[in-house]
């Protein structure tokens, strides 16, 4: 019975495709057993690149020929040495003896066989890289206590190329993607190049010529100025070409030097900008690249330079694209309007000229991904210098002139917009005092340095903030590409002490990828003009029409105090001269501040 198994395994191992490798064999770890020739090329890919890649220090044996690089690096690729795919698929699919056959099935389910890996030799490729070192045609010439000098030796070696190729490629075997020293065998001697040597005298002449006293570099467009001395300056000259077509070149190291001595020279640029057209839409600048160290020609133009003896080399600049180019501003996708909100006010008041003003210094700013924007943090104090004037703001629950005063219109029609865009708030307040032209308990002030207004960009997309005045009104525009629908879905309130009122709004957002659905909520206080939450007198008049100077303005807002609510601190007072605020109670997500600032309307 068991031999009856036995001898149909067998007929089934004889009856499989012929055209896939024997089972069971694996080269360096990678398994093509099984797989059709195709597949087992493809899976001996990274065997492929590992010796490719592997490092090789080609030694000239030191036999009285002094030329420049006794040893040179090269990889194995460069040497023409690859992996033998077929003689390794040939000996993978190599039948066990006609002896075991029967159960070489067997085996074959049970254990791996690992095939040594093969390597073959390009003599074209490999006489290639060494000739240029071995050619009697080629001049070379030395460097010698500081100087370039000519070999002029009658006699160069002639490498053994068959006996090379068999030492790397044992060698390669051993230390596959490694580094490995390899010995040039020498057959015998050739008789230099009379010719070869007379161009090396005239080679070591010119590079010490175009070499003495070094260089004086400067970067075109720039204005510093680098000098490389002579001794430096000559650890990169090397031969280039071979034979009689031998000429002067630098070596490519000379690249990464000349970027070490421009670091930092040069311009950033000018980045893209998103605006709108005339018709409203959004458009994207171009922006305009920089410069920077080097070009890659930059190595040409030094040695043309030495070559023609010029005082001062200038080299070419390469471009220094902005970081924040055309391809940074599409990728925010900052296409439509996205929130939108309107406000009116009465014409021809101050209030609007710092309106008007607010909304130039924020037209176009761009709230990247995850990115907060605060009002204040952009704008700073408001001041005249920055064509802000006095206008009314509430101090103290009454209302009082400042610097800057009514910008808190341009706040709250902000808020709305990014309510409607559905953006986080990370810090706002309302006014204390309800102003009939905002929506009410959906509204926000600011003064400097607080309150503020501060909102992060909770989407994949850049936010572009777009106000814009009129004759009698102010609307916020948001620009990005539609993520979530948010709408206010409820509204309540409750009475704080005996004269305050505390309204909650809840917004729900409804996300356009998943359809899911969010609720949060924002929150304001009011109180009637002049009294305090347990309805005591806020000041001791409510006549008030003082001007705070903007140097007062910035210095003054000293901690005012707190009166406790039904369900904890409420604000009990608020302080002087604060620029162009209005302050009520901070929003959902915000832990109340101990400094109560003025505000605007």
């Amino acid at each position: 019975m068991v031999i009856g198994a036995l001898i149909v395994g067998w007929q089934v191992y004889e009856a499989r495709e012929e055209t896939r490798i024997r089972p069971g064999a694996t080269v360096s770890g990678v398994e093509i057993g099984g797989l059709e020739p195709e597949e087992a090329v493809i899976a001996l890919e990274p065997v492929v690149q590992e010796v490719a890649e592997t490092t090789i220090d080609l030694q000239f044996p030191d036999i009285d020929l002094q030329f420049l690089g006794h040893t040179i690096t090269v990889t194995a690729e460069e040497l023409g040495i690859s992996l033998d795919s077929e003689r390794i698929l040939a000996e993978a699919d190599t039948p066990p003896p006609p002896v075991v056959r029967p159960a070489a099935w067997l085996f074959d389910l049970f254990a791996s066989r690992d095939v040594r890996p093969s390597v073959t030799t390009d003599l074209g490729t490999l006489a290639d890289t060494v000739d240029p070192y071995t050619d009697p045609e080629t001049p070379r010439i030395q460097f010698v206590d500081g100087a370039f000098q000519p070999v002029l030796h009658i006699d160069v070696p002639v490498p053994d190329m068959e006996s090379l190729a068999l030492r790397l490629e044992e060698a390669v075997l051993n230390n596959m993607g490694g580094r490995v020293a390899v010995e040039v065998p020498i057959c015998g001697m050739e008789p230099a190049d009379p010719i070869a040597v007379a161009l090396a005298s005239a080679l070591s002449t010119k590079a010490n010529m175009i070499t003495e006293g070094g260089v004086q570099l400067q970067l075109e467009g720039a204005t510093e100025t680098f000098t490389i001395g002579e001794q430096a300056l000559r650890q990169f000259i090397v031969l280039e070409g071979e034979q009689h077509d031998t000429h002067l070149g630098l070596n490519p190291r000379i690249d990464a030097t000349l970027a070490s001595l421009f670091v930092g020279i040069g311009s950033e640029g000018i980045p893209a900008a998103v605006s709108l057209d005339q018709d409203g839409a959004v458009t994207i600048s171009e922006g305009e690249a920089g410069f920077k160290c080097c070009d890659e020609t930059a190595a040409d133009a030094l040695l043309q330079g030495m070559i023609d003896g010029q005082p001062l080399i200038v080299l070419p600049a390469a471009p220094n694209p902005h970081p924040r180019g055309r391809e940074w501003a599409e990728s925010l996708g900052i296409l439509q309007v996205v929130g939108e909100f309107t406000t009116p006010f009465t014409p021809a008041q101050d209030r609007i000229i710092n309106i008007a003003r607010i909304s130039e210094l924020t037209r176009g700013v761009i709230i990247e991904p995850g990115q907060r924007f605060s009002v204040n943090g952009h704008v700073g104090p408001r001041t005249t210098g920055k064509g802000f004037v006095p206008a009314k703001m509430i101090l103290d629950g009454v209302f009082v002139d400042s610097v800057g005063g009514g910008i808190s219109q341009y706040a709250t029609t902000l808020f709305n917009a990014a309510f409607f865009a559905g953006l986080d708030f990370i810090d706002y307040q309302s006014h204390t005092i309800y102003l009939s032209r905002y929506p009410y308990g959906r509204e926000a002030t600011v003064s400097y340095p607080a309150p503020d207004l501060v909102l992060e960009n909770n989407t994949p997309y850049g936010v572009m903030l777009w106000p814009t005045t009129g004759d009698d009104s102010i609307t916020v525009k948001l620009y990005s590409t539609p993520w979530v629908l948010a709408e206010q879905t409820d509204q309540w309130t409750r009475t704080v002490g005996t004269s305050c009122t505390r309204v909650t709004t809840e917004r729900t957002r409804t996300y356009l990828e998943d359809g899911r659905a969010e609720t949060d909520t924002v929150w304001a206080q009011y109180r009637p003009e002049g009294l305090r939450c347990d309805g005591s007198p806020s000041v001791t008049t409510t006549t008030s029409t003082t001007v705070v100077p903007p140097e007062e303005s910035e210095q003054q807002g000293e901690e005012a105090g707190w009166e406790q609510g039904e369900t904890g601190t409420d604000f009990g007072g608020e302080n002087t001269g604060q620029q162009g605020g209005e302050t009520g109670e901070p929003g959902s997500s915000v832990t109340p501040s101990t400094t109560i600032p003025g505000e605007s309307q």
